[in-house]
């Protein structure tokens, strides 16, 4: 079978144009998507000259092979991959969004295939990346909001990743690490000087972390700033859902619980005592 990116094109478009031919176009495009050939059409197909349905073709064939077809790369090629793929992140930065979320999604896929031993610290290195080396194209907002999309929808993909028990324990163990660096960031944002857009987006993403069993206590000053955006029509929705969020996992308050537990003993012990 020739999955030449041309003939993939052509199949996309056709598959959109042409109601009656989806079926059969369907399959083809299906075993396009995880012929070994996709590692390589995929970028041909998110040119800046194609389509966007095209495009996204590409994006979703990009993610499926580093979800499912991880082993057919070799370790020397894990680092051009990421180079390469935030390369695509940066040139989609500004649109279209459909594109740049799939990529997102993409990279939260690589993310969770080489930690901890192939991109240790990923989180803190990720965030690094985008606040102080190149990049220099973007705007500060799009910068923020591009590095908060990764953010956002990289918990998503964990969650919704089919994982052995084993994997999963590991990425939850590297990734609750990384909150000691995403509750930071999240803090500088989430301030009335940042942009509406940005301070959406940070709560989006806090909701998102708040999954992995982030204490009350150890993010009183992101809630804080979130009982704040309650007072803003534009962010009521969103500052609502982080709150249901937080106060609705278990694990939030536990900390909480068990300081106060130890308070109570302590006090009940000077009780007797007198």
């Amino acid at each position: 079978m020739d999955y030449s990116s041309v003939n993939v094109e052509q199949a996309v478009l056709q598959f959109y144009q042409n109601p009656s031919l989806q079926s059969d176009v369907h399959i083809w495009l299906t075993g396009a998507q995880i012929s070994p050939a996709a590692w390589t059409f995929c970028w041909e197909l998110m040119e800046a000259t194609k389509s966007v349905e095209v495009q996204f073709y590409g994006a979703s064939c990009l993610h499926v092979k580093i979800v499912r077809f991880w082993h057919e790369i070799s370790p020397e090629q894990f680092e051009p991959l990421k180079s390469k793929l935030l390369e695509a992140i940066v040139q989609f930065s500004s649109g279209p969004k459909v594109i740049l979320t799939r990529l997102c999604v993409g990279l939260s896929a690589l993310i969770l295939q080489l930690l901890p031993d192939d991109w240790p610290n990923a989180i803190q290195n990720l965030i690094t990346t985008f606040q102080n080396e190149g990049f220099a194209s973007l705007s500060t907002v799009t910068r923020c909001q591009t590095l908060l999309e990764i953010l956002t929808v990289l918990p998503e993909e964990f969650f919704s990743t089919n994982l052995s028990h084993l994997r999963r324990t590991i990425l939850r163990q590297e990734l609750t690490k990384g909150l000691e660096h995403v509750v930071p960031l999240l803090q500088s944002l989430l301030t009335e000087q940042s942009p509406l857009e940005v301070y959406q987006t940070a709560l989006r993403a806090f909701a998102r972390w708040v999954d992995f069993g982030l204490p009350i206590d150890r993010a009183e000053t992101v809630i804080r700033f979130v009982f704040q955006a309650l007072h803003n029509p534009q962010l009521f929705d969103i500052a609502v859902d982080s709150l249901v969020s937080v106060f609705a996992h278990p694990e939030a308050y536990r900390l909480v619980v068990e300081s106060n537990m130890e308070k109570f003993k302590v006090g009940a012990g000077k009780g007797r005592r007198l």
